[in-house]
């Protein structure tokens, strides 16, 4: 059994809110200025545009459907309907940590360059730091953490990992002119000082696989 480190320990705070009473707390989530994140003013959202997210984060988190088959809008969806979006989206990379679909897993995780959410960062942390979960899950959760604090750069899973014919990561991607992220919930004071010393931590470990270390290593380029 994995011990885990006392840095990653508590990290998925989250998990026992998402089976208990989960769907009736989304309209009051969706429907007033809950819990606001440090540097976001939330405003409140219109009545119409609730329902919709409402009705997103149903179809993102229907059991009965592939990762695949929710994504096309619902997931999409997301990144504009606030902390009860991060638990759905948080919920959904949690149930994929095992999984080597490079291209649903990409699909997923990269609507969080849009949208900034405690509970999203904390999942992308843990797996980040865990094991057993697959590498294609580890190299994106570390550029979920990325994207939590360096919104101007979209980097591909070739691109964070090496995979070009240099070799090398490419930490720059395509830039992006301005920050379009929406706010969930606020990100762990201590988030970007933990996502750092991960990153070194990763890097110095020549056991753990090459192309999760060369994402790692873009940390230290790009937010560090």
């Amino acid at each position: 059994m994995r011990t885990h480190s006392p840095m990653t320990a508590t990290v998925p705070f989250y998990r026992a809110r998402l089976s208990r009473g989960f769907r009736h707390c989304i309209a009051a989530l969706l429907l007033v200025d809950c819990a606001p994140s440090a540097g976001f003013a939330q405003e409140p959202v219109p009545r119409e545009h609730a329902h919709r997210c409402e009705v997103a984060i149903a179809q993102a988190q229907r059991d009965e459907l592939s990762i695949k088959d929710r994504r096309p809008w619902a997931i999409g969806s997301l990144p504009t309907c606030g902390p009860a979006a991060g638990l759905a989206i948080a919920e959904l990379i949690h149930g994929t940590r095992f999984s080597n679909d490079q291209a649903t897993l990409d699909s997923l995780t990269q609507v969080t360059l849009r949208f900034t959410d405690g509970a999203v960062f904390n999942e992308a942390l843990s797996i980040a730091d865990d094991r057993a979960a697959s590498v294609v899950a580890r190299i994106l959760a570390v550029r979920t953490l990325i994207y939590a604090f360096q919104p101007f750069h979209r980097l591909s899973y070739e691109q964070i990992t090496g995979a070009g014919a240099t070799g090398i990561p490419n930490c720059v991607g395509s830039q992006l002119g301005s920050d379009s992220r929406s706010p969930g919930a606020p990100i762990r004071p201590d988030g970007r000082s933990l996502v750092v010393a991960l990153a070194s931590r990763l890097v110095a470990d020549k056991s753990e696989p090459k192309e999760l270390r060369a994402a790692a290593s873009c940390v230290s380029v790009l937010i560090d």
